[in-house]
């Protein structure tokens, strides 16, 4: 068959775009490689043993990790964030290419950080979606979760708090509540401690929404109400659920904090049988010690 001078030049433009492209191809697999193999570099140098969930979990180890990138020629624009750095540094390994053996082994018993950690990782979920696999590789996102921790226990241990929860994580505790993943609540977070809610009254919403007591031992109790500020000015001053109101006149008041999801107005939570299903799926989740007492 023959081809017409049209069809012939047609036939050569196409090959020579392909080839193109085919050229253009090549050297950004040639630098995802090598942008690969200097971050297994890096670790390998900086890693002194340790497995990659222990180098997130550390700062010290984390800044070693990082200075050894940025020592490595692929790693040293400004363009790529520490946040990248870590993120291709956890693919590496899921994809089996990081051929490394930790060595070392960290005896810290953290379970006395459960609780503190499950309150923080569930803020960092109501207030950012973010999940511990995400705020672990984010320098900006790891430091409002050890910020939600010190606001629990002050001077809190960063270390034993973040590997607690990843603890959680691998238990599969840290799971996200479902009506969470698929609906758009319109939401503010805010936090205040029992003793601030009790002298500023007048300034608490009068939205919808929910409502978390929680302390340094975990989850106290969870509710919903169609106006937050009479629902909770009758909880400080005596409370119905009487196991909420004990706890509260023996605790003290500035260790106690009260959470509020707020709804806006036009929230799917505006109406109660929503928001009865989202203070359900809370209580199933967190499991709030003072919801199943009297």
């Amino acid at each position: 068959m023959r081809l017409s001078c049209v069809a012939i030049a047609a036939l050569v433009t196409f090959v020579q775009a392909s080839l193109a492209i085919s050229q253009d191809a090549i050297p950004k697999k040639v630098e995802a490689r090598a942008f690969d193999e200097d971050i297994a570099s890096a670790f390998l140098e900086s890693c002194n043993g340790w497995s990659v969930d222990e180098v997130l979990l550390d700062d010290g180890r984390r800044k070693a990790f990082v200075d050894a990138c940025r020592a490595q020629s692929h790693l040293q624009s400004d363009a790529i964030l520490e946040k990248d750095l870590f993120e291709r540094l956890i693919q590496i390994r899921k994809a089996g290419r990081l051929n490394v053996k930790a060595t070392q082994r960290a005896n810290s018993d953290v379970d006395d950080w459960l609780s503190v950690a499950e309150i923080a990782s569930r803020w960092m979920q109501d207030r950012f979606q973010a999940n511990i696999d995400q705020w672990l590789v984010s320098p900006e996102l790891l430091a409002e979760f050890d910020a939600a921790v010190e606001k629990i226990v002050p001077d809190a241990d960063r270390y034993a708090s973040r590997k607690a929860a990843m603890k959680l994580r691998k238990s599969r505790q840290l799971q996200p509540e479902l009506l969470m993943r698929v609906t758009d609540w319109k939401r503010e977070i805010q936090t205040f401690t029992v003793e601030h809610a009790a002298t500023h009254l007048a300034s608490l919403p009068t939205n919808t929404g929910i409502y978390i007591f929680r302390d340094k031992t975990g989850f106290l109790y969870i509710g919903q109400s169609n106006n937050l500020r009479v629902r909770l000015t009758k909880h400080l001053d005596k409370s119905d659920r009487k196991s909420l109101g004990k706890y509260l006149e023996s605790a003290s008041k500035d260790e106690i904090t009260i959470e509020l999801h707020v709804f806006a107005p036009d929230s799917p939570a505006a109406k109660t049988l929503v928001r009865e299903a989202y203070e359900s799926e809370l209580i199933r989740t967190r499991k709030p010690r003072l919801n199943i007492a009297p």
